[in-house]
Order: C-alpha cells, then structure tokens, then sequence
C-alpha cells in the first residue's frame, strides 16, 4: 500500500489484520466495507429482526 501514495479509500472484509495493515501504510486512508459483507450482515440481522418477531407472537 506504500507504493499507492494516491490511495484515499479501500474496501475491505472485516479482518483485523487487513485494517491494521492500511493503517500502518497510511493512516488518512479510508476504510470501507465491501459489498459481500455488507449484504451478508444485512441480512443476517434482518434474519435475526424477524425471528425474534415471529418468536415473541407465540
């Protein structure tokens, strides 16, 4: 990432590891989060919403 000096955004998963890197590279980048994970935590909490709404009609 050193070698990118014009780097300002990078979309990443979640991992510690890749956050820690860009941030020792440069720390004015901004991390984002990609796509797939974003949807996936999308709709594992809408999952989730909507269980415990069927689950408190009982």
């Amino acid at each position: 990432m050193k070698e990118y000096l014009n780097l300002e955004i990078v979309s990443r998963d979640g991992s510690l590891s890749f956050k820690n890197a860009i941030e020792k590279a440069n720390k004015k980048i901004i991390q984002v989060g990609d796509r797939f994970h974003i949807f996936k935590n999308l709709i594992d909490y809408c999952k989730e919403y909507i269980l415990n709404i069927l689950l408190k009609r009982k």
